[in-house]
């Protein structure tokens, strides 16, 4: 009995080794056209190439139901041993690259800074735009935050309209909160009369909550969108909590 639950056991090891060496070396495209029908409705890809190992998508396009489309693009990635993931978003001047390494059963990330541009906002009525500098490291275990540290930050943000709006200074930094949660805090400054910081903290489950305050001077070109979502604002003044 023993003997043949450990040949048994060998077997089904060998199996499986099997199993996840033919999924990773497996040409991308084939994979991506299996995966298609199991993803849902409104996530595409363009210009798929390599593996699972080391690939490559051209485009990664996102049209949810009831909300705007969005794309990225092209994104680029390489797996190596032991548990170390390199993810390049974008092929401008400054792309974006997450690093993923595997410590234990902890998970050290990293994010650098890059331009916005590799996001593809064609189809919104606006969209931001500037570069990204910096770094924000982070280590979780499991869904759990356990440690974060680093800023984002952008000196020429702008907003894409018809007209240009600027935003000025914008900071973005992660922490961890006591219950493993993620805490994000979005700050911006527009010396011509914008002061907005947006907090968002993200539970290990997903769930969320944020709230955005500050202060938007009635002259500021963004109160003309602002009019849009809130005929009946009157003052400078911002405060509006979300959740999900």
């Amino acid at each position: 009995m023993i003997r043949w639950l450990l040949h048994s056991l060998a077997v089904g090891s060998v199996t499986l080794t099997f199993l996840v060496t033919l999924m990773l070396y497996w040409p991308l495209p084939v994979l991506a056209n299996w995966m298609k029908g199991s993803l849902g409705t409104g996530i595409g890809w363009q210009e798929v190439e390599g593996r699972l190992l080391d690939g490559r998508i051209g485009k990664l396009s996102l049209a949810q139901q009831g909300a705007f489309p969005l794309a990225v693009g092209p994104v680029t990635w390489r797996m190596t041993w032991p548990g170390q993931l390199d993810l390049t978003l974008g092929e401008t001047s400054q792309p974006w690259i997450v690093t993923a390494r595997l410590d234990g059963l902890n998970v050290d990330w990293q994010l650098a800074g890059g331009s916005l541009n590799v996001v593809d906002t064609a189809q919104l009525p606006l969209s931001p735009a500037g570069d990204w500098l910096g770094n924000i490291t982070m280590t979780t275990q499991g869904q759990r935050c356990t440690s974060a540290e680093g800023a984002l930050t952008s000196d020429d943000l702008t907003l894409l309209t018809p007209e240009p709006i600027p935003l000025g200074q914008a900071r973005l930094t992660l922490s961890c909160g006591s219950d493993g949660g993620y805490r994000w805090q979005l700050t911006m400054h527009d010396s011509s009369g914008l002061e907005l910081t947006s907090t968002l903290e993200m539970a290990a489950d997903g769930s969320g909550q944020g709230i955005l305050n500050g202060r938007l001077a009635q002259d500021h070109p963004l109160t003309t969108w602002r009019r849009l979502l809130e005929p009946n604002a009157t003052d400078d003044s911002l405060n509006h909590g979300f959740g999900w």
